[in-house]
């Protein structure tokens, strides 16, 4: 009896398949995406009245027409009205109306699962990168298929039907042989009511998470009895005389002469150090490497400004490793890293050595002296107010800002007593970690609906 053919684990990009189970179709991807789910369904073209591409770009200044972009939607269907281009007129069938389905149709956008349901009464269209699904209401709700077709399942649909050359594209003929659950209107509205909860929870614990976030800021601020200058715009205060031998480091620009001066005129309950004195050995500069892609378990993450957010946590998802990897540039414990242009001024402090990391090019690598300062506390200054005040005084303009590693270097900071900074530094820690874990929650809370709806759609 012949044995099954197998191949080693350290193929990693090549999978097998049997030759019966091809359907008429020989890119890989189509089969590596494409999940067999059963269950009772029907087509979509059954249950739908329209469906097409927008055409229009939008450019008239008359704000009459909306024309709504991929950027406009997110990825739990909201709808953007922010940022919208206009035109005069259109054609009344690609007006949207009450319940329209939006998707995007074509290029890699499709594969972003923007789905969005169209509840709103402004006039507007979409242009030509979106399409417009238009279903029958006596036969199908319209929100519960924006978040069925939005599922695994039902995106599943989308990705086993767009061809594998070529731009991606959805067609009419794709979107027609969808197939849809046959399911009652009560099952169906149980299931827009299970996730219209989870949406509502989601948002009200991400709303509680931005709040205590947000108040991480005044709490410093009152420890450190440190008042942000007010802004005033009037003329007289916006126009002032300077000696030139008063010009220090080559900077002839007014903002950053006018904001230094503000910070050195501030009272400080506890004295300034500058970043220098507070470190150990010398700013270092990441590595210029290429990043590639982040596909086994052992490889060493490459650390890009683009990696670190607002806050200073690193981002899980579109990892990344490098061609080349130096051992000058792995990432200790408490390392800080600061980003000199893009993003210029953001902060990362280093926790995980447990997987090895570099960094790279755009950030700068400080090592601090944990007898003098807690990092922890360094770290959270350099996410206040006042220190977001010294990086708009201190960013070069040009096409790019920056920040060099001397202008970090001379960064003052209050610094406490070592008593009070642990004090400090362990009561926002205390406050961001119950934010990140309402932001979980939220996340669990809706995972758990779509798990509950998936099943209902199974039968199971």
């Amino acid at each position: 009896m012949m044995s099954e053919f197998r191949l080693s684990d350290k193929f990693k990009n090549v999978f097998l398949t049997n030759y019966s189970d091809l359907d008429n179709r020989y890119d890989p991807l189509y089969y590596l995406l494409n999940k067999k789910y059963n269950f009772k369904a029907v087509k979509l073209a059954t249950l739908m009245t329209d469906v097409f591409q927008g055409q229009v770009q939008g450019s008239s200044i008359v704000e009459k027409i909306k024309v709504l972009k991929v950027k406009n939607l997110d990825l739990f269907g909201n709808i953007n009205f922010d940022d919208v281009t206009y035109i005069d007129s259109i054609n009344n069938r690609k007006i949207l109306k009450y319940g329209d389905i939006i998707t995007p149709f074509r290029g890699q956008t499709i594969f972003t699962n923007k789905f969005a349901f169209y509840n709103f009464n402004e006039v507007a269209t979409i242009d030509n990168n979106l399409g417009i699904i238009r279903l029958d209401i006596d036969k199908i709700i319209p929100k519960f298929f924006r978040y069925y077709i939005s599922s695994k399942i039902g995106f599943n649909e989308i990705l086993k039907n767009v061809g594998g050359a070529g731009i991606p594209a959805l067609t009419k003929d794709i979107i027609a042989n969808i197939n849809v659950p046959i399911l009652s209107k009560n099952t169906q509205q149980n299931i827009i009511n299970i996730m219209d909860k989870a949406y509502l929870s989601k948002k009200q614990k991400e709303k509680q998470a931005k709040e205590l976030l947000d108040s991480i800021d005044a709490y410093l601020l009152n420890e450190l009895d440190i008042t942000l200058p007010k802004i005033d715009n009037s003329l007289d205060k916006r126009i002032f005389e300077v000696k030139l031998s008063d010009i220090s480091s080559m900077r002839f620009d007014p903002d950053y002469k006018s904001k230094i001066d503000t910070l050195k005129n501030l009272t400080w309950k506890y004295p300034l150090c500058e970043v220098k004195d507070l470190m150990i050995g010398s700013a270092q500069y990441g590595a210029n490497e290429t990043a590639q892609e982040y596909k086994l378990k052992d490889d060493i993450r490459y650390i890009r400004i683009t990696d670190i957010d607002e806050i200073g946590i690193l981002k899980e998802h579109n990892m990344k490793t490098a061609n080349n990897v130096l051992n000058q540039y792995i990432l200790n414990y408490n390392d800080i890293l600061f980003a000199r242009s893009g993003s210029v001024g953001r902060c990362y402090i280093h926790k995980n050595i447990k997987n090895k990391a570099i960094f790279a090019g755009y950030l700068i690598r400080f090592i601090l002296d944990e007898i003098k300062v807690n990092p922890n506390y360094f770290f959270y200054y350099c996410h206040s107010s006042i220190y977001k005040y010294w990086v708009s005084a201190i960013e070069r303009p040009a096409v790019q800002s920056n920040i060099n590693s001397e202008e970090y270097k001379s960064l003052n900071i209050p610094l406490p007593p070592i008593k009070k900074q642990n004090e400090i530094a362990n009561h926002i820690q205390d406050i961001r970690d119950k934010a990140m874990q309402l932001n979980d929650e939220a996340t669990q809370d809706l995972e758990n609906a779509k798990l509950e709806v998936e099943q209902m759609i199974l039968g199971q």
